[in-house]
């Protein structure tokens, strides 16, 4: 559990940095403050949110068997997690859409655009539909975090993360070669040029941590053990989501220096 809170606060402080010099840049440098910097702001504060909610987790017994967790604890351990989950869900597809959004106020050609929303909405559809079946599939919604609610679940969420998972791997992967071949022709400094798509290229590393998540997306469905199955899933999700915005980052702090 004390590792959860360790690595989650490393991550919100160092993607903080990041953040407040690209903010600070579009504002002072750039100036202007646009709509893919709203999300981006959206994308920390809700990495900051489910830093706080896993840590609560935490305390309660998050990184333990559920066996060796009061009931008490274990119900409260299990909603922070689903409610982090939820919050992971919906800024999952805030920052893909933060990503193709810096491109798009870059490229200039139809298409290209295009692809770039197609992009958004289809990560965008699956991520928020996944987020609200969460806290929904499950009928009392206590039913989803306490075992001992009479209830019943109506959807495999294993399956469903699985997919959704691996659908965002796919634009992570897709996002960091899309600029090698989108830029190539527009009449912007090489050197520009390069740092931009060598910076979105790192959402190729975002790529490979959200492999791990989907490795482990069974996890939504491992309710008899969540505080410790969903450990590792967590430390994914929070780790695409820091790469995903360190890599947005970059391109717009190039102007500090």
């Amino acid at each position: 559990g004390y590792v959860v809170i360790g690595v989650m606060v490393f991550q919100s402080v160092m993607t903080f940095c990041f953040v407040f010099i690209r903010i600070w840049a579009r504002k002072v440098i750039l100036g202007g403050f646009k709509a893919d910097d709203a999300l981006l702001a959206y994308c920390y504060m809700s990495l900051v949110v489910i830093t706080i909610l896993c840590s609560l987790a935490s305390f309660q017994g998050m990184g333990t068997h559920a066996r060796d967790i009061p009931h008490k604890n274990l119900v409260s351990a299990t909603r922070y997690i689903i409610i982090a989950q939820v919050v992971n869900c919906f800024s999952l597809a805030s920052s893909k859409a933060c990503v193709a959004g810096f491109l798009l106020y870059i490229v200039n050609h139809k298409v290209h655009k295009t692809i770039l929303w197609v992009c958004i909405i289809t990560v965008a559809i699956p991520c928020i539909t996944l987020g609200i079946s969460l806290i929904t599939h499950c009928q009392p919604v206590d039913y989803t975090w306490d075992a001992n609610v009479e209830g019943k679940c109506y959807l495999n969420m294993g399956l469903f993360g699985e997919i959704t998972s691996a659908w965002t791997c796919i634009a992570d992967f897709f996002l960091a070669a899309l600029p090698w071949v989108i830029l190539r022709k527009l009449k912007i400094p090489r050197r520009e040029k390069l740092l931009i798509n060598l910076s979105l290229s790192a959402c190729a590393f975002a790529g490979v941590a959200g492999i791990f998540r989907t490795m482990k997306g069974n996890t939504l469905s491992a309710l008899a053990d969540y505080t410790y199955e969903s450990t590792d899933l967590e430390l994914w999700n929070t780790t695409e989501l820091t790469l995903s915005i360190i890599s947005v980052c970059v391109p717009a702090i190039r102007t500090v220096y």
